[in-house]
């Protein structure tokens, strides 16, 4: 009975692994394009595109995609 346990619970951290690898891994594919994105020249000059900025920035942070 035990080994039931523990082979259930051994299930279940492997599958909560294996999606937080794969979130992981799909959110660093969008790094590139944030990377661009959030580094524009030149600096935007409407409040529209600041907030852009802001928000490309926020994300970039956000997927983990360095230290900006």
């Amino acid at each position: 009975m035990l080994m039931i346990l523990v082979t259930g619970v051994m299930i279940a951290v492997g599958g909560i692994m294996y999606t937080t690898h794969n979130q992981r891994v799909a959110d660093r594919r969008w790094c590139e394009l944030l990377r661009a994105l959030s580094d524009p020249t030149p600096q935007p000059d409407t409040p529209r595109g600041r907030d852009l900025l802001s928000e490309y920035r926020r994300l970039h942070r956000e997927f983990g995609c360095g230290d900006r």
